[in-house]
């Protein structure tokens, strides 16, 4: 006999559809058989990438810095949200003003969150609820990157292994299903990296019944491993992307999980983005999907695939590393893209690639090297 209904979404923020969802006009914003969905859930989450605010004030960070009118609540309210997470990368994106902001504009229209705080003290790091006669945790975690909380200044619950792992098996003690909301991974990426794999391990070996990766807005890979459900990327719910706008970033799976006596069930709603609106895929087509599930459960570690993507972001950061000049802009431009790679190879020698390596490879350099970083860039800001 079913207990609970849970539904859970990807990546989530209303940009670019702005008065649809200020009006609430959840019809031109998500299909029926989606909005079924919600009305039939007793509990509905997803992750809210961005801040609710008028703030104008950025956080200095590479990548876009994302907000959206307060308003634009009303499309998520009337929807049957009940909780977000906010253990991302982009809820700081407009500073104190933004963060808190957003928090007051989710607590007016009784939506909770949690995966953040206003300061490194008050970090809220999980959700505790009770669902009909069940005791349900969701945990949220991200990975660091411009969203470290300070003393003065807002942040995430980042992913520390030791900490987590320890709270994961506290807050198992204290429910009947434990759920983590991880956001993390590799973008744009649908198989999961060696690091993320070992890490959902650890999570799904202290307790965690369900770990989902969001952030990489699109779909993964699933895996069943010791008797928890782990999904490296969900896809996204609603999320406009600014780039890399490609057919696996307009899709994403909404997650409802039957909470069982004996345990749980998983069952996967395929849905695509089309214009402004979400529907929900007829035709539930998953067989690339079952494909790579299948490909890791044989041990298929997807050493070409994760090859591959390297290659693209190395060398972005080949460029990067050595600063950027106009006489790379110039070659980029005059050059084909492989002649401009071999162009930039050839840039380095082997002792500088090989000193690279042992900089971003051993943990003790790569935490200096980050401090350094942070400490230069500052020291520059205050100039």
């Amino acid at each position: 006999m079913i207990n609970t209904k849970i539904l859970i979404g990807g990546d989530f923020f209303p940009k670019n559809a702005h008065e649809l969802f200020k009006n609430g006009n959840i019809e031109k914003l998500y299909s029926k058989d989606i909005i079924e969905l919600f009305n039939k859930s007793d509990f509905a989450i997803c992750n809210l990438e961005g801040a609710l605010t008028y703030a104008d004030t950025k956080i200095p960070k590479c990548g876009p810095n994302l907000k959206a009118p307060p308003e634009t609540i009303e499309g998520i309210k009337q929807l049957g949200l009940d909780y977000v997470s906010l253990a991302n990368n982009h809820v700081t994106d407009f500073g104190i003003q933004g963060y808190v902001d957003t928090c007051e504009t989710l607590s007016k229209y009784n939506i909770g969150y949690f995966g953040a705080g206003i300061n490194t003290n008050e970090i809220e790091t999980h959700l505790k609820i009770k669902i009909k006669d069940k005791t349900v945790v969701f945990y949220g975690v991200s990975e660091t990157v411009f969203n470290i909380p300070k003393v003065n200044f807002p942040g995430v619950n980042l992913y520390d292994e030791y900490r987590v792992c320890n709270e994961l098996k506290e807050l198992k003690k204290q429910c009947d299903f434990l759920i983590v909301l991880y956001h993390g991974g590799a973008e744009y990426f649908q198989y999961p990296t060696p690091w993320i794999r070992t890490r959902f391990h650890r999570m799904a070996d202290s307790g965690a019944d369900i770990v989902i990766a969001q952030h990489t807005h699109c779909i993964g890979t699933l895996e069943y491993y010791n008797n928890s459900y782990l999904l490296f990327g969900q896809g996204n719910f609603y999320f406009k992307q600014y780039y890399y706008e490609m057919n696996l970033t307009q899709t994403g799976l909404l997650l409802e999980i039957e909470l069982l006596e004996d345990g749980f069930k998983v069952n996967h709603h395929l849905i695509f983005r089309d214009g402004d609106m979400i529907k929900y895929d007829a035709k539930q087509d998953l067989t690339e999907f079952y494909k790579r599930n299948q490909r890791l459960a044989n041990g298929d570690s997807f050493e070409k695939e994760f090859s591959a993507y390297s290659e693209v972001w190395f060398i972005r950061w080949l460029m990067e590393f050595r600063g950027l000049k106009l006489s790379d802009r110039i070659m980029r431009r005059f050059l084909s893209k492989k002649k401009f790679i071999d162009y930039l190879r050839n840039s380095y020698k082997n002792v500088t690639v090989l000193r690279m390596l042992e900089h971003v490879r051993g943990e003790e350099d790569v935490e200096v090297m980050q401090q350094g970083l942070a400490d230069f860039f500052e020291r520059n800001q205050q100039k």
